[in-house]
This record gives C-alpha cells, structure tokens and sequence, in this order.
C-alpha cells in the first residue's frame, strides 16, 4: 500500500516549538482530530513531491527529524513509540522561509510530457506556456488534454523547432511519442487545495519562526 506524505506546521516559541494556537486542522486532513498541526497530505503519485524531494528539488527537505525538538507535538508523541532518530518514519523537515513563498506565483517550472508528434511543434522552444487553445484546435480535447498537461517536472527544456530535433520530429510517424515541455507557476504546478495552504502557514507568524515537518 502507498504511504501518503503528511505535512505538519510549528511555530517557535521561548521554550520550544509549537502547535500554532489558533491552528485549526481541515476535517479531510488525516489526523485532523489530534493536535499536531497536520495542514496537508499528499498520495505518493503527486507529481509536485519532486519540488522537496529527489535529485534536482528546489527545496529539499532535509532528511531525519529536526535537531531541536523541544516542545514538537509531533515528534514528542512518536517519539513514544519509536525512535525518530531513525527512518523508518520517513521524517523529514523544512524552514518555512526555504520554500521562498513570494516567488511561487511569480517563478515558473520547466514540466515534461510525452506527446505525438503532430503536436510537438506547438510546444515552440519548450519555454512557453501549456498550449491549450492549439492542442484543442488540433484535434486534442478531453481526457487526453488532461493527461497530457499532467507533467513530471523538467530537468531543461525541450526545443523541437530547432535544426537536428525539428527535422527528427517531422520525421516521425505522427502518433509517435515524443517529449515535450512547457513553463508553469509554482502554484500552478503544486494545484489547489496544497498551493494555498502552503502559502496560508505564514498567517501562524513571521517566515523565520515557522517550520514544516513531514512523515509517511
């Protein structure tokens, strides 16, 4: 069975970290009836996992849990039933001020798909936006448009109008798959509900009194 991913938010105090008092946990939330501070979970097959996790992310959590624990509901409470300073817990954690909030309407990632050919051209350099509007004019509607616009996140960018590569796509069979890429916002590509709720924690207090910890 997959092991979700769970996110926790704590607030530093004088005498450790805490549950934000005027937290109030989403009834969907998985443990939204015990007092730790669990704002989100995500199943394994979320693609915007690889922002905090893998090679190329662009805010890695750090892996194990945090070195100052005082006063941490969450690793006080597990810390009854194992040792968190192993990783059979998968804990993991992140200063809040790491995920640079301000910039995630701003700043945009590269996304990768597989498309057939007779669409690659429309991708242009693999820099532009999701080309909507002329998939949907070239025939692309529905489930397959949606499939299609549920990248993996991109190492660089794909340019299939170019020399060697545009000529190799023509070339192709028209249903051959073949890679394409286009840019999206950081929020678009982590999606709402989680979007908003990353960028809400900062209600609970200033960036650098903020953490986040994350178990599976």
């Amino acid at each position: 069975m997959a092991e979700e991913y769970h996110f926790y938010i704590e607030r530093r105090e004088a005498d450790g970290w805490v549950l934000p008092l005027d937290f109030q946990p989403e009834p969907w939330t998985y443990e939204s009836q015990r007092p730790f501070g669990e704002f989100a979970w995500a199943h394994p097959r979320q693609k915007w996992l690889a922002l905090f996790w893998g090679e190329g992310a662009l805010f890695p959590m750090r892996l194990g849990p945090p070195d100052d624990r005082r006063g941490s509901p969450l690793l006080r409470d597990l810390s009854r039933y194992y040792d968190v300073s192993h990783d059979d817990l998968g804990l993991s954690w992140i200063p809040y001020t790491d995920l640079l909030i301000d910039c995630w309407d701003t700043d945009a990632v590269t996304l990768v798909a597989c498309a057939p050919a007779r669409y690659a051209l429309l991708f242009g350099d693999g820099r532009q936006s999701f080309p909507s509007t002329a998939l949907i004019e070239a025939g692309l509607t529905g489930e397959r448009l949606d499939r299609l616009r549920d990248g993996w996140l991109a190492r660089e960018p794909v340019d299939n109008t170019f020399g060697r590569d545009r000529f190799r796509v023509a070339e192709l069979p028209p249903d051959r798959m073949v890679e394409v890429t286009w840019r999206v916002s950081i929020t678009e590509f982590v999606g709402e509900p989680h979007a908003e709720r990353f960028k809400g924690l900062r209600r609970f207090g200033p960036d650098d009194s903020l953490r986040i910890l994350s178990r599976r």
